[in-house]
């Protein structure tokens, strides 16, 4: 089995990792929010190995061979909440490009474990869900700005090294 620095890379170069938030029943109104991570690419045996190794979901996408037939086939991976949280966190030393993407989904995920209890049913301390709720959003706000954000390009000069 590859290395956990092979998934990190490999994450690193063609992953992902967001949060979603979803509302629930019109009784509450309140927000769902889930972790999702995953790889998409055309290499089909990087992409099925993540799935051996880490569970979650995994298929073939032709979407693009619509518009172009010559486009090759997108294998996607991807695992959400607790496997997403497991996944991220088993490689989360390794990372460079998306290391503050995957630090604040890690603690995303370590924050819906906290305060799992407070947030089953309606009722309770309406006060307490609404802190709770405005640090998740603030956690998903920070990664879609990370998201946007757009990375230098080092390029050394050999003529003068």
């Amino acid at each position: 089995m590859p290395s956990f620095e092979y998934f990190a890379g490999l994450f690193d170069g063609e992953g992902f990792v967001r949060i979603d938030n979803h509302f629930l029943q019109p009784v509450t109104g309140n927000p769902r929010y889930q972790l999702h991570a995953g790889i998409a690419m055309t290499h089909k045996p990087a992409v099925k190995l993540c799935f051996d190794t880490f569970g979650g979901f995994y298929k073939g996408d032709d979407c693009f061979k619509k518009k172009m037939p010559s486009s090759r086939t997108i294998y996607r991976w991807s695992v959400v909440s607790n496997g997403a949280y497991d996944f991220l966190k088993a490689i989360q030393p390794f990372f460079i490009v998306k290391k503050e993407q995957v630090d604040i989904a890690v603690a995303f995920q370590e924050h819906i474990r906290m305060y799992k209890r407070y947030m089953v049913g309606a009722h309770g301390d309406l006060a307490l869900r609404a802190k709770i709720f405005a640090e998740r959003e603030t956690m998903c706000e920070q990664i879609r700005l990370l998201k946007k954000e757009e990375f230098p390009l080092v390029v050394s000069d050999p003529i003068s090294a």
